[in-house]
């Protein structure tokens, strides 16, 4: 899912797991940002050099490692020795993002898809996640399109219900 997606439907799960605790629901939405950080700067360093997004992986390794661990299940299992206060906030956040994409992404030929469980398939290529589904496929090829149809709809739903729930 886009970056955006994860950001709506963060603010969902903050308001839902923190109601009225507004540093949680910062931190929360802060973390389902976390592991897009290197996929974004992708993003922007191909479209600033004129070049189609996500197309040119060797070009680009770097990058690829980069969301290979920040988009692992494992990688982030630091984050229960954080404090309470801001562990519940952290693992929500992050781990609504992963288990968004893991669900969303099974294209086997699409990259930057990460294989969800580094460095497990650095010992075993058999370590590998498929999703159920692919948002890029949804309404045609969307391999580097900021825009899906399924990333617009899930937004606007997603900020539709963060409003229902905050005014209830």
């Amino acid at each position: 899912m886009q970056t955006y997606t994860h950001l709506a439907i963060g603010l969902v799960a903050s308001q839902l797991l923190f109601p009225g605790d507004f540093v949680a629901q910062a931190v929360t939405v802060g973390a389902t940002l976390a592991p897009d950080v290197p996929t974004a700067m992708w993003y922007a360093l191909d479209k600033l050099q004129g070049k189609k997004p996500f197309r040119n992986i060797k070009e680009r390794w770097v990058f690829h490692q980069a969301i290979d661990i920040t988009h692992s299940l494992v990688t982030w299992l630091w984050l229960v020795f954080l404090p309470a206060y801001l562990m519940l906030p952290m693992i929500a956040g992050v781990y609504s993002h992963l288990w968004l994409d893991v669900i969303s992404h099974n294209d086997k030929g699409t990259d930057p898809d990460p294989s969800w469980v580094w460095p497990l398939e650095l010992i075993s290529p058999k370590f590998w996640l498929r999703g159920l589904f692919d948002y890029r496929a949804i309404g045609g090829d969307n391999v580097g399109n900021l825009w899906t149809p399924l990333d617009i709809v899930l937004s606007l739903l997603s900020i539709f219900a963060a409003a229902v729930i905050y005014l209830t």
